[in-house]
């Protein structure tokens, strides 16, 4: 019975995808079922899976290649072409047949599963579109061929009722062609290009495209960003006039936020100009689990200029494309790409660009930016209402600290809250307050009113800060405990987990999550602060300054600590450092874990440890089984399946696969280097653990250990 269940809980859009490309003799990656699903069942896949049947093959770049011409294709989908959606079909199915998918049941299904749609196009399905452009072409065709040589009902000869149906439907490159390159020339010109730039056919052609994305599938979007630009736009101006930053360049939060203080991505870039939590920081802006300042809208935006000055510093006080390119992609990357180029005369966007050495996304957000621009400054010409700028004359802005609701705002200036809306446009119709989480959010009120609005604000501000403090002292730091020598803040890098901070703070998480309760609700972010108490005399935080000559290497024997503890301290990912560059050290790793029941640390280059019912990933080793893990981690085989969505039909487990466990009881992992004289019996007495249980985690196929190699060896 519990088999059965097994089988039908198991038909899923997961097996029936995979029958159906197994029958039409499309492969589908061994690994599919691992892929997270939607709750509708789309597939969000990782695009650096392997194709069976081809040795190490990755479908990234297929599907970088495939993407741009499904999304094109459906532009003109939704515009009626149906011609031109099934030439960007084909173009896609070329790519799709290098990975040996030929059949177009095999080649819908691989777009439908491994192309990501934005949300404007989530409700349009692969299979249902491309068949409905098919039929009509087809019916085109036929139609075609009815009319060849004869007349139509109407009397009109084929080619010039196909006339009439050209002009009745006019194409849009068409009809805004001359104004585009008019304002593209105009703008470069502004971006310091020179005059007799030649700008390339393929460019131009993108800003079309971009233009047609933002008339159509992305309309509301572009209007509501418009309305949201006429609040900002003049908050904006004099930010960047101060440093004679053309001010087109505004026009970039089109792109990066939609003009919204509050967008994130999903690389935590977040704000009006959708900075990542170390730019923010390196710019001066706060970024901690208490104040993230990208959150204000005029603070990110001096932040915002900054950048963009010192991108212009890096590539040439004319290469604003640069500028452009390396903001969204980051400097260190456009630097790159520039080395790959056979001449240092090369430097410019556009030879970079037809070289092919920019990212996909970076080169599409110049001529996004662009087209926002043209769009932005010519609304009535590509059929947008034109929408106007608030008189300045009407208003006076004043700062809100926190979300407060527009009555309070309204009842203290004696106004209704409709005045409020139409002075306020980035606000929506039914707003009943200003935005959440925005910091210092900028409202505009009438003038005469700015004064006692103001004071009300700053009475409530007070309010809210006196709750703010009576809470903190409930909840003081005396009352943990009295033996309290120190106090270290740490800041949180890339990678960090609770478990490494306690293994290296000699304390606990369950600690960790006390003193610092808002790691109860959610978990820790790069930028958060992690408070720590109850610390052993003699801790300190060192700022090491670092001088011409040093290496992490030298560094890390000065005190005595690994190199790659020195690199998670200082979100570190490379060995590189550099002269002056600041470097965070904690001192005392020498004491870490003294009260550990180990016997000695000869030999041991990481030691994590893992808390009861804490998540931790294994990696799957040659000849492991999914017994043999459940068994090693006293675990259920089914809790194993259930944690990586594992079932009949998807359980074979592959070298290197890596496996969420929750584990059961405390865990010790140490990665150990095997050291002269050492063999299984001797390290199994060390650490506590079962020759055989050393030889499954490390695929040991013998007793004979190597001097030199590495072992992976959990502790309970």
């Amino acid at each position: 019975m519990k088999i059965l269940k097994k089988m039908i809980r198991s038909i899923s859009i997961n097996f029936l995808t995979l029958l159906i490309l197994y029958i039409t003799c499309a492969p589908l990656p061994k690994d599919f079922h691992k892929f997270p699903r939607d709750l509708d069942g789309s597939v969000e896949i990782d695009t650096t899976a392997h194709l069976p049947g081809k040795k190490s093959m990755n479908i990234s770049p297929i599907v970088k290649a495939i993407e741009p011409h499904i999304l094109t294709a459906l532009v003109f989908y939704e515009l009626g072409d149906w011609q031109k959606a099934n030439d960007e079909f084909q173009l896609a199915f070329t790519f799709i047949e290098k990975i040996s998918i030929r059949s177009i049941e095999g080649k819908l299904l691989f777009i439908e599963n491994f192309i990501s749609l934005p949300d404007y196009y989530q409700h349009l399905k692969i299979d249902k579109v491309y068949r409905e452009i098919a039929s009509a072409i087809d019916a085109s065709e036929r139609l075609d061929k009815d009319l060849k040589d004869s007349t139509s009902e109407t009397g009109l000869p084929a080619s010039e009722l196909k006339l009439l149906d050209s002009i009745k439907y006019p194409s849009p490159s068409t009809e805004y062609r001359s104004l585009i390159e008019t304002e593209l020339r105009k703008l470069a010109l502004k971006f310091g290009e020179e005059n007799n730039l030649e700008l390339p056919e393929d460019f131009i052609k993108e800003v079309e495209e971009h233009i047609l994305t933002f008339q159509t599938s992305k309309r509301e979007f572009f209007e509501r960003t418009i309305r949201r630009s006429r609040k900002y736009f003049p908050l904006i101006k004099p930010i960047f006039d101060e440093k004679e930053i053309p001010e087109e360049l505004i026009y970039m939060a089109t792109v990066e936020s939609g003009f919204s203080p509050t967008a994130r991505s999903r690389a935590n870039a977040l704000g009006l100009w959708q900075l990542m939590p170390r730019t923010a920081k390196y710019y001066g802006l706060q970024v901690n689990h208490i104040k993230d300042e990208r959150y204000d809208p005029i603070k990110s935006t001096y932040a915002a200029r900054e950048y963009l000055l010192d991108l212009l510093t890096i590539f040439g006080s004319h290469s604003f494309m640069l500028a452009m390119a390396s903001y969204n992609a980051g400097e260190g990357n456009v630097q790159a790409a520039l080395k790959k180029m056979s001449s240092y005369k090369d430097r410019s966007f556009w030879k970079l660009r037809r070289a092919g050495f920019l990212h996909e996304d970076t080169n599409n957000f110049v001529p996004q930016i662009l087209a926002a621009i043209i769009m932005s400054t010519n609304l009535s010409k590509f059929g947008f209402q034109e929408v106007s700028f608030i008189n300045q004359a009407l208003y006076t802005v004043i700062k809100v600290p926190f979300k407060t609701t527009l009555r309070t705002i309204a009842e203290a200036a004696s106004i209704e809250q409709e005045m409020i809306l139409r002075l306020n446009p980035d606000l929506e119709p039914d707003a009943s307050s200003t935005p959440e989480r925005v910091l210092n959010y900028p409202l505009f009120v009438p003038g005469d009113k700015a004064e006692i609005v103001e004071k009300r604000l700053n009475a409530l501000h007070a309010a809210q800060l006196q709750k703010m403090a009576k809470r903190t002292s409930s909840n003081s730091i005396k009352n943990i405990g009295k033996e309290i020598t120190d106090v270290l803040a740490y800041e949180v890098q890339r990678g960090n987990t609770l478990s490494e901070l306690s293994n290296w703070f000699n304390t606990s998480i369950p600690k960790l999550k006390k003193w610092n309760s808002y790691l109860t609700e959610r978990q820790m972010r790069v930028g958060d602060t992690v408070h720590i108490y109850e610390l052993d005399r003699g801790w300190r935080k060192i700022i090491h300054i670092v001088k011409s000559g040093e290496s992490l290497s030298s560094i890390s024997k000065q005190y005595n600590i690994p190199i790659k503890y020195i690199q998670a301290w200082n979100g570190l990912n490379r060995s590189t450092i550099y002269s002056a560059q600041k470097l965070i050290i904690y001192k005392k790793y020498a004491d870490l874990k003294r009260a550990s029941k180990l016997k000695s640390n000869r030999g041991i280059i990481e030691k994590q440890f893992i808390s009861k019912v804490e998540p931790f990933l294994y990696q799957v080793v040659e000849g492991n089984t999914l017994s043999d893990i459940a068994e090693l981690f006293n675990l259920s085989v089914d809790k194993i399946e259930k944690w990586n969505e594992l079932d009949l039909f998807h359980n074979q487990l592959s070298v290197g696969m890596k496996l969420t466990l929750y584990a059961p009881n405390d865990v010790t992992f140490i990665r150990y280097v095997i050291q002269k004289g050492d063999n299984l019996i001797k390290l199994s007495k060390e650490f506590g653990v079962s020759v055989s249980t050393l030889k499954k985690i490390n695929s040991i196929q013998n007793s004979q250990l190597y001097a030199g190699d590495e072992l992976r060896i959990f502790t309970f």
